[in-house]
């Protein structure tokens, strides 16, 4: 019914993904107190291990539960592909 490349799919993320997870508030954070004591103004604090928990909330998780759902419920991603298209674009607008 469905070809063998779409219903093949390995459950993995890209390693250099979960490695900007953790990098980019790292190096933000770093970032904003060095520019802020070279101008003489006072550093911004950047709570990291927050904004880690808030990136992985935005991509990590939502990513997996797709790569799950493909995984286990293919049938169900594809008559689901239409409607969640339709609704990310109205919450999107909204």
């Amino acid at each position: 019914m469905f070809p063998k490349e779409i219903l093949h799919f390995p459950l993995r993320l890209p390693p250099l993904a979960v490695c900007l997870i953790f990098t980019i508030p790292i190096v933000l954070s770093y970032s904003l107190v060095y520019f802020a004591n070279h101008s003489g103004q006072e550093p911004i604090q950047l709570p990291v291990l927050k904004t880690i928990i808030q990136i992985m909330g935005i991509t990590i998780i939502p990513v997996s539960i797709g790569m799950l759902i493909k995984k286990f419920k293919m049938i169900l991603l594809l008559k689901m592909e239409r409607p969640m298209r339709i609704a990310s674009t109205a919450i999107l607008f909204w």
